[in-house]
């Protein structure tokens, strides 16, 4: 009688606990929750399958004119564009105007990585640093080949509570980024991985371009805003960039 009994109590046990994991699973799916940042995830991942890449041609010798920014020097392709007065020290602006409007834009800046960036769920904070180091991933574009080969598997129950806090932190901050499907007028277009000299990628929209330059802890990023550049120009562009040791 007592080992049936006993059987009893561990089965018990054995059910109690099929059922805390299950019940616990459950509330952190529900907790990091993902369905308002899918959409725009499955949008960027699609654009990031089908990614291309320029190479850097160090062809820079001609170039005497430049814009400057910390010691990031790009060609100055934009001879009637006017510097603005320098209100942030992380970031200058340059203008073209037409009727006294601005029409076109140049913002160069250094920021930190994506992968830099701090998620909050409720008061939690999730590093998305963390996620890198766990995964053995060195920077932003580590990250994008590791999402698009790896990251569009659906989470279930048996999901580590990290694999659950991962896929929150990463959909929130590429969909905050980049994923913003309903705006037409900053809807991704296209991503272009850069090679060469310098290593970074290239964020084409409808009417704008993104340069984003990998430096060490820090990026130098390069926003065209209806610059009317094409790509070609764009890859020009590219192959002027010189970073000062």
């Amino acid at each position: 009688m007592k080992k049936k009994t006993i059987g009893i109590i561990c089965i018990l046990l054995i059910v109690l606990a099929c059922i805390s994991f299950i019940g616990y699973k459950v509330y952190l799916l529900n907790a990091y929750n993902t369905k308002e940042f899918d959409n725009n995830y499955s949008y960027f991942l699609d654009i990031l399958k089908k990614k291309d890449t320029y190479t850097i041609k160090n062809n820079n010798k001609q170039i005497s004119d430049y814009l400057k920014y910390d010691k990031l020097k790009i060609g100055n392709m934009f001879k009637n564009y006017v510097l603005q007065e320098q209100i942030h020290s992380n970031l200058i602006e340059y203008h073209l105007y037409e009727n006294n409007k601005t029409t076109a834009s140049v913002v160069i800046l250094e920021t930190n990585p994506i992968y830099k960036s701090e998620i909050y769920k409720d008061e939690e904070k999730i590093s998305i640093d963390n996620i890198l180091k766990r995964h053995n991933l060195n920077n932003t574009l580590d990250l994008f080949e590791y999402l698009s080969k790896n990251k569009n598997n659906n989470l279930n129950i048996f999901s580590s509570k990290e694999d659950i806090k991962e896929t929150y932190a990463i959909k929130k901050v590429l969909s905050d980024a980049y994923g913003n499907i309903e705006d037409k007028n900053n809807k991704l277009k296209g991503i272009t991985f850069i090679d060469g000299k310098y290593k970074g990628y290239l964020i084409t929209y409808p009417s704008n371009y993104e340069i984003t330059i990998l430096n060490g802890n820090k990026n130098y990023v390069i926003s065209l805003i209806n610059t009317k550049l094409s790509k070609q120009e764009v890859y020009d562009l590219l192959n002027t960039i010189n970073i000062e040791k």
